[in-house]
């Protein structure tokens, strides 16, 4: 014959009878179904406790046990265990938060729970059902997730609602939920930018500046594509055919390339009307992109730098001479200027 002992030391080892144990403490006129999922939903559970497994998601339909397992049974399970675990427990409303956490305070006050786990005791008899302790520094807290779930879905809003960032600071967030309330009350209901006095009203009203409150007002608006065919006088264009492009024109394109082109052309020509000395002086002192010291050229030469100064002047001279007289026989009188 099995002892009550014997069945207490069963119960406190093998979390599934604990958690079957529980169920009747708290629903004595409801029957426990036992069924598979309980087991494996155990056993992960156990291997969290155990420290081998630091994220479990269940994912089952309600009236599955779900909170019954793990918010209520494994919660007062592990404080049985090692009454100076803390344990923080979150849900997803307040209503649901407080109702786990006082089936959980009332399993651990029936005297099935005390027997079975003598030296956890509740530090106070009348606690908070939301944050009660035991007398060895464990504690159970409930907190519920609705803020924070609140505020995942405004950033998926706010992410979502445009192609643009719409909202990256407090300023545009608040006004993205509270701008159309704002012009709303003030009765600025119209489409366009608003008025300087309607402006005002809202920047006060919602501690943003002046301008955050433009921006946002322009963002809402909504996205255009270039593609949107707009009418005007009769005719139907693309906003994009609308658009200033900043580039030059074509021509001014092929003028310019050409001009560079005859320039470098014409500056080879007269780098081969220097000697060898003034060719590599002035590649150093004016078409190098470092230019080279006047001492440094100097040491090199093995003359003064006012030599090398005048060497640089003389070869200028010619260089600019003879490109000068070379653009002069293809160019137009604004290039010839320009050199």
């Amino acid at each position: 014959m099995v002892s009550e002992a014997e069945v207490q030391a069963f119960v406190r080892s093998d979390f599934v009878a604990f958690a079957e144990g529980s169920f009747y403490e708290l629903n004595p006129e409801t029957q426990f179904f036992h069924n598979w999922h309980i087991d494996v939903i155990a056993e992960a559970l156990e291997e969290c406790r155990a420290g081998k497994l630091c994220r479990l998601v269940i994912n089952l339909p309600p009236r599955s046990l779900k909170s019954h397992m793990t918010s209520i049974s494994f919660c007062a399970w592990l404080l049985g265990q090692n009454p100076g675990a803390q344990i923080i427990c979150a849900s997803y409303a307040q209503g649901l938060s407080d109702k786990l956490a006082g089936d959980c305070l009332s399993l651990m006050r029936t005297r099935w729970y005390q027997k079975l786990f003598p030296a956890c005791r509740l530090a106070r008899p009348g606690q908070a059902v939301h944050d009660f302790s035991t007398t060895q520094k464990g504690f159970r807290l409930a907190t519920y997730a609705i803020w924070w779930i609140k505020a995942s879905i405004q950033e998926y809003i706010l992410r979502s609602k445009s192609l643009v960032k719409m909202g990256t600071t407090a300023n545009q967030k608040r006004l993205f939920f509270n701008l159309h309330r704002a012009k709303s009350k003030i009765a600025a209901v119209s489409d366009g930018d608003l008025h300087p006095n309607q402006v005002a009203l809202i920047a006060q009203g919602l501690r943003v500046t002046e301008q955050d409150v433009i921006d946002m007002n322009r963002r809402l608006s909504g996205d255009v594509s270039l593609n949107f065919q707009a009418s005007e006088d009769g005719a139907s264009t693309a906003l994009q055919d609308r658009l200033v492009d900043d580039t030059p024109p074509q021509e001014q394109i092929l003028v310019e390339s050409q001009e560079a082109a005859n320039g470098r052309k014409a500056l080879d020509e007269a780098l081969k009307l220097l000697n060898e000395r003034e060719r590599r002086i002035f590649v150093a002192r004016r078409l190098a992109e470092e230019p080279s010291k006047l001492d440094e050229l100097a040491n090199k030469f093995g003359v003064s730098r006012e030599r090398v100064r005048q060497i640089e002047a003389r070869a200028f001279e010619k260089v600019r001479k003879a490109v000068k007289h070379r653009v002069a026989a293809s160019a137009t009188p604004e290039m010839i200027a320009a050199y």
